[in-house]
């Protein structure tokens, strides 16, 4: 196993080449997620993982999968362990939401497991088999709208990833060589969020608004953040990884400053992403084989796709580091902080 440092992505990034899952051990795959989080992206190139449930079993040594939508589902309904009975006391838009993300799991049963598609194909009834469909992807952070949100996430390509390229944005760099007076100021702001429709996949189907959006905002009102500007959330702009470095958690949900008008606000979130999102802090991994598997920071690190989607296949899990760091907690002021602790507290307890 070789590992080089990615060109063009500041001093962030690694290739893993040559990782051979058979001969893989629980000491040496910790000692990758080490690596990991300390580069904020890894690419490992051309892994041969069995199937969804081996990729699975990897990812979840440094963590348990980490799909919020359904742990918001457990809480509001008190579910401890699903059973179909929990289906009938669920809300319409619930059920919906359910019978969608089931027709995208990455399983020969449809049996939930954190495992998810990305793809544009659909069923036979026209229905979508995955998320984020057709057409490129805006630079984003996942779960913009969320306090608590995943701190990473996984990509394991299946067929047809050599027409397309997924792009990585670390904050890091840019960050710290702002003036301090400048990440002071930067520290203190606070986002409000808000969802529109197609705001991630302009090039994607209304149909994807029902599950995306839960994945921005995780709630059962999602009506009114589709709607109204009545009680959006606000989360701070600066983070913290896993590793320790500050950074930007920029999002397409990201609506307003919290002391600004829309109008202002508008303003700072173009300067933002035009001082960012530079070549100099930018790598595309174009791929050239369809078996990479792409691991990376959600809480600082943009990303985006762009590409031919025609037939794609990449599975996807959103990943919890918990075991490697238990303790993590992204925000560096309060009341986040304690929120977030609050939080992760409830849904250990689910």
């Amino acid at each position: 196993m070789k590992i080089s440092e990615i060109p063009g992505l500041g001093r962030f990034g690694i290739y893993v080449d040559g990782l051979k899952v058979e001969d893989l051990n629980n000491d040496r795959w910790l000692l990758l997620g080490e690596e990991h989080l300390k580069s904020l992206v890894t690419i490992i190139r051309d892994v041969k993982f069995k199937d969804a449930g081996e990729y699975k079993k990897w990812m979840k040594k440094w963590g348990d999968p980490l799909y919020l939508p359904m742990l918001a589902l457990k809480k509001k309904y008190n579910i401890k362990k699903w059973n179909a009975y929990d289906f009938f006391k669920m809300s319409k838009e619930d059920k919906q939401y359910i019978d969608d993300v089931k027709r995208m799991v990455a399983s020969a049963d449809g049996r939930f497991n954190s495992v998810l598609r990305v793809t544009e194909n659909r069923t036979s009834d026209d229905k979508p088999m995955g998320l984020f469909g057709r057409g490129d992807l805006e630079w984003h952070c996942n779960d913009g709208g969320l306090l608590y949100s995943i701190p990473g996430i996984s990509l394991w390509g299946q067929r047809n990833m050599t027409n397309s390229s997924t792009g990585f944005m670390s904050t890091v760099d840019w960050y710290e060589e702002q003036p301090d007076s400048v990440r002071r100021d930067l520290d203190n702001v606070i986002v409000i969020h808000k969802y529109t429709s197609q705001q991630v996949n302009p090039d994607g189907e209304k149909y994807d608004d029902g599950v995306v959006s839960r994945n921005v905002f995780c709630d059962d009102n999602i009506a009114s953040n589709l709607h109204n500007d009545e009680n959006l959330p606000e989360i701070p702009l600066v983070r913290k990884s896993l590793y320790g470095y500050k950074g930007i958690h920029l999002s397409t949900s990201c609506y307003q400053v919290v002391g600004l008008s829309v109008k202002e606000s508008k303003k700072f979130f173009d300067h933002l992403r035009k001082s960012l999102l530079k070549e100099k802090y930018i790598y595309r991994h174009k791929y050239k084989n369809d078996n990479d598997l792409l691991i990376f920071d959600n809480t600082i690190t943009l990303h985006n796709r762009e590409g031919k989607t025609k037939d794609r296949l990449a599975f996807r899990i959103p990943n919890d580091y918990s075991k490697l760091r238990p303790d993590y907690n992204p925000y560096i002021q309060e009341p986040y902080k304690s929120d977030y602790n609050k939080i992760r507290k409830d849904y250990a307890n689910i």
